[in-house]
């Protein structure tokens, strides 16, 4: 069984779509709700996977508390996959005015990587990588460039030994 998080309605409903049209629909559950109203259950989940998700939750507290509610439901031998946005900037492409960026959460790379490291200590770093991506995006009547260091971390928690 599947579960997956989204606070956009349109998006769990193209989930919905798209599990039925290739009948895995039994297998998928979506709910519409922010991120940080949904519990996840202590030692609960295989994989948790959370793609650019975490950094629009309310405040860098919730941010952080969800991390650790993460590392929390992961079973035995479970992965997590945390793909983060970190020093996120936004320009208007015409004018090259630095706007506020639209991420509720928006940390410097080296600060998150520590605490990452901090709130899985003991587990297994299968991949930690930060790469810079740039791309263009609308925000209400004008073309924004956004550019950010993108982090990816995946680990895996050990078998433990009795």
């Amino acid at each position: 069984m599947a579960d997956a998080v989204d606070i956009l309605e349109i998006a769990i409903d193209r989930l919905e779509r798209n599990s039925r049209k290739y009948g895995i629909d039994s297998q998928i559950s979506g709910h519409v709700c922010p991120l940080e109203a949904y519990p996840i259950p202590g030692e609960s989940y295989d994989l948790i996977l959370a793609v650019s998700a975490l950094e629009h939750v309310d405040s860098e507290e919730t941010f952080f508390r969800k991390l650790n509610e993460i590392r929390k439901g992961i079973r035995e031998c479970g992965i997590v996959c945390l793909i983060l946005n970190t020093q996120v900037e936004e320009r208007d492409i015409v004018t090259d005015e630095r706007l506020i960026a639209q991420f509720e959460v928006n940390l410097p790379t080296e600060y998150l990587q520590k605490r990452l490291k901090e709130i899985f200590e003991g587990w297994k770093i299968l991949k930690e990588t930060v790469k810079q991506q740039t791309w263009e995006t609308g925000r209400r009547d004008r073309t924004v460039q956004i550019m950010t260091n993108v982090v990816t971390f995946v680990a895996v928690k050990e078998r433990s030994n009795p």
